[in-house]
């Protein structure tokens, strides 16, 4: 279920972060194959995607936003945990995401390239109408919100 997707798509992102190049690629490549099963058109109108448009989980900007949540949730949960970054520290580790995006198909120029740029860029969808909860959406909180 849940857990467990959420188990081997972190094992296969630290493979990613911290392992040795020839299994980072191998894990990229598998977690890019599992990207090309998702796709297929909205059933409904779901914020401002019409029914009928297409999706895909390899479209670009859903791929950085991605980076972008799984980028701040690990900085909030360091400075949560052990202690504040610099905005300097945290352009370091923005600069090294670029070649984790890189391996999911995000060209180099789609990458904030300081904090402050990353901060505005989360501003942006945080109050854009593409961050939208779908029915489906919905009922995923119920499930994690109320378990049996």
């Amino acid at each position: 279920g849940v857990q467990l997707r959420f188990k081997r798509t972190f094992e296969y992102l630290f493979s990613i972060l911290w392992g040795d190049k020839p299994l980072a690629f191998s894990s990229a490549r598998t977690i890019r194959s599992f990207h090309s099963q998702i796709h297929g058109n909205f059933q409904h109108n779901i914020g401002p995607f019409k029914s009928g448009s297409s999706y895909s989980a390899h479209h670009v900007g859903s791929l950085l936003w991605v980076s972008a949540t799984l980028l701040d949730s690990s900085i909030m949960i360091y400075e949560l945990l052990v202690d504040d970054l610099t905005d300097a520290e945290k352009d370091t580790l923005l600069k090294e995401t670029v070649l984790f995006n890189l391996l999911f198909g995000i060209p180099e120029e789609l990458n904030p390239k300081s904090w402050q740029e990353f901060r505005i860029y989360c501003a942006k969808m945080w109050s854009s109408p593409v961050l939208t909860v779908s029915p489906a959406g919905k009922e995923l909180k119920r499930f994690l919100f109320k378990p049996p």
